[in-house]
């Protein structure tokens, strides 16, 4: 299929509103006409008054005309600039949303290795430029072809001297600009502002696009993230707690991630009840697995808001229930506006142990078959990690659950162990099969036991 031009694709999307641009064109070459013609009725007036016409009654009937097609032109001109803005702005709205929902597609390898920057100028500033090629280029180019033409026509057919002295309409036309730069700086000003809240809005949706994939995946392939393995085997049954344990880097989250779908394998599969998940429909994929992540991210949106994107359609009753159950319906009404308060950018108004509390709230919302937990609790403070371990036991009741800690010591019940060593299973089984057949895990397993053991005696730990 042959690649579409950059003009084919922005004439494709104005063609969505061509009426309106077509009586933007109409309008501007009517004020171009009506821009003209009082030049027309003065050289009318100053060739009947050479030839002695006198009558006061003649040139006080031509001036008024002058004055209504002067008047014309104005009108005329705002407004084919007000439609051809009108429209603009609806392609360029019309073209950010393309971009986003392009931008939710691409690889998240891509998204990952792209300055946020870079994709910022893309959806704000090179967008914009579209801007003056359809907002005035478009009418006012089309419509001020015929002034020139029709102008220097008319002069020279009474005089080239009147031609020349046109050239003082050049000064007067600084200062009708110098009039238009009133106010500049505080216009100016505005649209810094305006920016910087539209600029701050893009990077937001650039630094939780993995939160929106784990919510609503796409059809996309993230082959560039799974160098973090090889010859990896595993077999998850339904209804058990499974576990991936392992040296920092060795590949526990990618293999999560790989679960989830939110990346996807270069060579074999991840099936789910013996189904590539490659196969599966976008939204039975999505609504079977729930992925919590430790980076916990939250929108600039209300507390609500943040946990309804687990199920867009469940109701303020179910949200709130939810938000019980996950042990985070406390404190969220001792906030400001309690559900309706806005937790700021990547929910900076929020404690870590705030957020990942109304992350898993959005997990039970979702109510998903398979849990994936990467870490989820990593950031919870002490006081509130057995309110967080108690939610987290709620949500996967009945579920299949795959969970990464590196607190060992809140995954020995767990069905089956997975110690991941150099992106490779390097061993599996029960904790008390793993002590004895895995040397790496055992090991693992005594450190944990004895850093906790002197955090629990209160002897200093360092790291």
């Amino acid at each position: 299929m042959k690649k579409k031009s950059t003009i084919k694709w922005i004439a494709e999307f104005a063609s969505i509103h061509k009426k309106t641009y077509v009586f933007s064109v109409i309008f501007a070459v009517l004020g171009v006409f009506c821009a003209l013609t009082p030049y027309f009725l003065i050289g009318n007036m100053v060739k009947e008054l050479l030839n002695g016409r006198t009558e006061f009654s003649y040139y006080l009937n031509q001036c008024l005309w002058l004055a209504l097609f002067w008047t014309a032109r104005v009108l005329f001109h705002a407004a084919s600039t007000t439609l051809s803005h009108k429209a603009t702005f609806h392609v360029l709205s019309t073209i950010r949303q393309r971009v986003c929902d392009k931008l939710y597609k691409l690889p998240l390898g891509y998204v990952c290795d792209t300055p946020s920057g870079s994709i910022k100028n893309v959806i704000v500033e090179r967008i914009d430029s579209i801007e003056t090629t359809l907002a005035h280029i478009l009418p006012e180019f089309t419509g001020n072809l015929l002034g020139p033409v029709l102008v220097i026509i008319y002069l020279f057919t009474i005089d080239r001297r009147m031609a020349l002295l046109s050239l003082v309409t050049i000064p007067i036309g600084l200062a009708c600009y110098m009039g238009m730069c009133i106010g500049y700086e505080e216009s100016y000003k505005n649209t810094i502002v305006k920016t910087k809240a539209l600029n701050d809005t893009a990077v937001e949706y650039i630094n939780g696009i993995e939160v929106i994939k784990a919510f609503g995946k796409a059809e996309s392939s993230y082959e560039k993230f799974v160098v973090a393995l090889h010859g990896i085997t595993m077999n998850m049954k339904e209804g058990t707690v499974n576990a991936l344990v392992g040296p920092s880097g060795s590949g526990k989250s990618t293999i999560a991630k790989l679960i989830a779908g939110l990346w996807d394998v270069k060579e074999g599969a991840v099936s789910i009840g013996g189904v590539d998940i490659r196969e599966m429909p976008l939204e039975e994929q999505n609504r079977m697995i729930a992925y919590v992540s430790q980076e916990n991210y939250l929108f600039d949106m209300t507390v609500r808001e943040n946990i309804r994107m687990g199920n867009p359609k469940a109701t303020d009753k179910e949200v709130e229930q939810v938000a019980k159950a996950s042990g985070c319906y406390d404190f969220i009404m001792q906030l400001e506006n309690g559900f309706d308060t806005v937790v700021g950018g990547a929910g900076g108004h929020l404690s870590g142990g705030e957020r990942q509390r109304i992350s898993i709230a959005r997990a039970m919302l979702k109510n998903a078959e398979i849990i994936i937990l990467d870490e989820a609790t990593a950031y919870t403070d002490p006081e509130n990690e057995a309110i967080v371990q108690s939610a987290v036991a709620k949500l996967v009741q009945g579920k299949t659950l795959l969970v990464i800690a590196h607190r060992l010591s809140t995954i020995t019940n767990s069905d089956c162990i997975f110690v991941i060593n150099g992106g490779e299973v390097s061993a599996s089984g029960t904790h008390d099969e793993l002590l004895k057949n895995s040397k790496l895990y055992k090991n693992m397993w005594e450190s944990h036991i004895s850093v906790k053991d002197r955090i629990e005696k209160g002897d200093e730990v360092c790291a």
